[in-house]
């Protein structure tokens, strides 16, 4: 994927990923973000409250968002998040929309070194 134009990051200063509880305890337990198979970490400007919002406007294929973990950008000590653009929607094999998108990406090289503890989770609302 093309890195889009500079989009400045949010003036909070924080981004989030959004991922499963099974996978946010293993974060909690190596203490990082591992990348996905991209080599890449996916994180938002959104703090999006309903799980299924944050699955269909970042276009998640293989996971549905339970947990927002906040990733603040000055522990990003490597590099500074890439923006990506806007996420595409997803689609299936006959063009049917299966996702979405539209939600703002910034991605970083994985691993993020990031103490997660239960209680620094953003549970996520189920419908």
């Amino acid at each position: 994927m093309a890195i889009a134009q500079p989009h400045p990051l949010p003036a909070s200063q924080v981004l989030y990923h959004y991922t499963t509880r099974a996978i946010a305890q293993e974060i909690s337990m190596a203490g990082r973000i591992t990348a996905g198979r991209s080599g890449l970490v996916y994180l938002t400007d959104v703090l999006f409250r309903l799980g299924w919002q944050a699955t269909d406007y970042l276009a998640l294929p293989e996971k549905v968002a339970e947990i927002a973990i906040p990733v603040p950008v000055r522990i990003l000590t490597k590099e500074v998040p890439a923006y990506y653009g806007q996420v595409q929607e997803w689609t299936d094999a006959t063009g049917r929309s299966m996702r979405r998108g539209g939600g703002h990406q910034w991605a970083v090289g994985g691993p993020i070194p990031l103490e997660v503890f239960p209680w620094s989770w953003i549970e996520l609302e189920a419908p």
